[in-house]
């Protein structure tokens, strides 16, 4: 969402005045953006209110919070609009069903995005307008936020839009989202990620590894574009492709990651079959990853081993993982008469 900071100081929010040439200045020379002391006044005012709303917010004092909102807001400035967007809570699980006090609150930044409208504020119309389609989409309506070629602000809002979706159940709805904030910033690599998570989530992983691939050729050094097409390959019963990528990310790997880089490609490994390179791969793993996380590489360690037929070695390595559940049902297959 627009920084409130932006929305709060900056005078492009203001009607830009019109300022005369001095005597003996070129009259084609840049002129200075010029604040009255009205709008400077404004500013003040908005910046005050700001302050109190988000302290109330801040100590959970919502009730108080909507009363200095509709203190505030007394006329068309958009400013308003943005203090009350305060009100509206950013966590999408909120935003899902919302309550009767979250409606309130919505309707409260809509109706102050509407009395912007018979302003002279023009150079908001844009952001202002896509606030106020958020707030219908949040409200529960099926609206659509326009964007245009190279729109990072559009982009930003249509994938806040794509997840809301999502998290409605409304598939289709927020794939077409991604789609058109992709089709903005094709170079953007949030995005490409989270288009291929849905497609991946959708059956469709082969689709996912190639647009994580195009996302890679504008962000080569981007290893997580690489390490989420391994993934994607990997979903997609594409083997080699998969493994190859695992092993530049194992080999390429800064010692912090190493160990969770080798537990990736020993877990691709035994999930391909590839039991004997597993098990050797998982034991490098244990001892390079921290110890809160060697229990994992153990779990992989004696799958891979019980795969082999190398029973009494995989049940001790399993033992040290029994709290992962893989190891935990394996032990109780070893078990069982």
């Amino acid at each position: 969402m627009r920084s409130l900071v932006v929305g709060l100081v900056c005078s492009l929010l203001c009607a830009p005045a019109v300022a005369q040439p001095r005597a003996g200045r070129d009259a084609n020379a840049p002129t200075e953006r010029r604040i009255s002391p009205a709008e400077r006044r404004a500013i003040s005012r908005a910046d005050r209110c700001a302050v109190e709303i988000k302290a109330h917010l801040n100590a959970e004092r919502v009730a108080r919070a909507r009363r200095a909102v509709d203190r505030c807001a007394t006329d068309g400035d958009p400013r308003w609009a943005w203090l009350a967007a305060l009100l509206v809570p950013r966590e999408l699980a909120v935003l899902v069903e919302p309550s009767p006090e979250l409606r309130a609150d919505v309707e409260r930044v809509r109706a102050r995005v509407a009395a912007t409208r018979a302003t002279s504020f023009v150079d908001e119309r844009d952001s202002l307008a896509r606030l106020g389609a958020w707030m219908a989409l949040v409200a529960g309506e099926d609206v659509w936020i326009d964007v245009g070629p190279q729109d990072p602000e559009g982009a930003a809002w249509l994938r806040r839009a794509g997840a809301l979706r999502w998290r409605r159940g409304q598939r289709l709805e927020a794939e077409r989202a991604l789609r058109l904030a992709a089709s903005s910033m094709p170079q953007d690599p949030e995005l490409a990620r989270d288009l291929a998570a849905l497609e991946v989530a959708r059956g469709r992983a082969e689709d996912a590894a190639a647009r994580l691939g195009i996302a890679r050729n504008g962000n080569p050094d981007d290893r997580r574009l690489r390490l989420e097409q391994a993934l994607a390959w990997l979903a997609a019963g594409r083997g080699d492709e998969s493994l190859g990528l695992f092993e530049a990310l194992a080999r390429d790997a800064d010692p912090e990651t190493h160990g969770e880089d080798l537990l990736r490609l020993a877990t691709a490994r035994l999930e391909l079959g590839h039991a004997t390179r597993a098990e050797v791969v998982a034991r490098e793993a244990v001892e390079r990853l921290p110890v809160a996380r060697r229990a994992e590489a153990h779990a992989v360690r004696g799958l891979a081993l019980l795969a082999l037929g190398r029973r009494a070695e995989a049940r001790v390595a399993l033992s040290i993982a029994e709290d992962d559940v893989r190891a935990r049902s394996a032990l109780e297959a070893l078990d069982a008469p």
